[in-house]
């Protein structure tokens, strides 16, 4: 999730710095890690007390010609047991939208893999 996307925090009271972000903030990779990031963190919480770590779990957002579509994985360690989900959300996708989005893809992956899958 996220991979090959920068991450630059600031001081919440730099305004020259929040400036700058501004301007080279990529409103695309924000949603996209935003969706993806939401997934991991309700798989990670669903599994907590089930797994010691994180299983493989694997979350991919992009875009088609109909809008966002964000992919996600779940396996065991050997890969013999792997849930899917795909999800979309239309083309003017909000961050708030891309969270839902996320977690709703989280939820499902767990209950595709049910009570018995580690």
């Amino acid at each position: 999730a996220a991979q090959g996307i920068v991450c630059v925090t600031c001081r919440a009271d730099d305004n020259d710095a929040l400036s700058l972000l501004h301007r080279i903030d990529n409103k695309e990779a924000r949603i996209a890690a935003t969706a993806e990031r939401a997934l991991l963190d309700v798989v990670d919480k669903g599994l907590q007390h089930k797994w010691p770590g994180r299983p493989p779990v694997a979350a991919y957002m992009s875009r088609d010609d109909d809008g966002w579509v964000l992919r996600g994985l779940l396996a065991t360690p050997n890969g013999s047991k792997v849930v899917r989900t795909l999800q979309r959300e239309k083309i003017d996708c909000s961050n708030e939208h891309a969270s839902e989005l996320g977690e709703l893809a989280g939820r499902d992956l767990l209950n595709e893999a049910g009570t018995t899958f580690l």
